[in-house]
């Protein structure tokens, strides 16, 4: 279907919003941390990232905090912090584009979409996930630092 350098690219874009997904894990995660025990903010800061970033909510996750308050705390990171509504809908854009699956974060598109009419093409997504890094806390950079070592 794609050529070999367009198959490349949509690889080099999945991995992109796998790394802004974990990127927005790990800040959600240090949030968390502040207010509640070490297993609920890993808990709830998973369930979060799988929320906003269109994945499927993990039963495990559900039965221990519930749908509620998983989609109730993403809405709420993303309505409060423009450079990770802007990340989780152009990655969500991705996802569409890489994985075919157009359902996933529906909700979150329609609603913030609009702000942000631009599709990502793989530098301007490339460019973003750097400049979103790049305004995250020190322990997101350095935690997504030590990952890719």
């Amino acid at each position: 279907m794609f050529g070999f350098g367009k198959k490349q690219l949509l690889r080099k874009m999945a991995g992109l919003a796998n790394v802004a997904q974990m990127a927005v894990y790990l800040s959600q995660k240090e949030i968390n941390e502040k207010t509640t025990d070490s297993e609920e903010a890993l808990l709830l800061s998973i369930a979060v990232a799988n929320y906003l970033f269109g994945k499927p909510a993990d039963q495990r996750h559900i039965d221990r905090l519930t749908l509620e308050t998983i989609e109730s705390t993403g809405n709420q990171l993303i309505k409060s912090n423009t450079g990770i509504r802007e990340l989780v809908v152009q990655s969500l854009r991705v996802s569409a584009i890489t994985t075919g699956e157009g359902e996933a974060g529906m909700a979150i598109l329609s609603t913030y979409g609009k702000e942000f009419p631009q599709a990502p093409d793989p530098e301007s997504y490339a460019e973003l996930v750097q400049k979103s890094i790049q305004g995250m806390s020190p322990y997101v950079q350095q935690s997504l630092d030590q990952m890719q070592r």
